[in-house]
């Protein structure tokens, strides 16, 4: 993997931890390099990731509405679905390259 794989690998579970909990990395363990690396070498994606950041520190879910954030069930997790999206805010079109076909096949139609 190269050193692009771990810009975008961290940019999009910096993307999901701010979009659905309002946190940054800093201050979790995906803020080193290294747990970064052994993420991606496990293949646990972005969300898995955050799921257990979530978990580990006990953060509440928000979502985006028309009238400003609100919590949601804090034990839904984040799933692959939130991740295409995420990848699709930030444009990475290399990232989504990286997504199984037959997992975006499964995917709602509105995303």
């Amino acid at each position: 993997m190269s050193d692009e794989a771990l810009l975008q690998y961290r940019r999009v579970a910096e993307e999901l931890l701010r979009h659905h909990y309002l946190a940054q990395v800093k201050g979790t363990t995906l803020v080193e390099e290294a747990q970064s690396w052994i993420a991606i070498d496990d293949k646990i994606e972005p969300f898995e990731a955050i799921n257990l950041v979530a978990q580990v520190y006990g953060l509440v879910r928000v979502e985006s509405t028309v009238l400003g954030y609100v919590a949601v069930d804090p034990f839904l997790p984040l799933t692959l679905k939130d991740q295409v999206k995420a990848i699709l805010r930030l444009d990475l079109d290399d990232a989504i390259a990286n997504v199984q076909i037959t997992d975006i096949l499964r995917l709602p139609i509105a995303i």
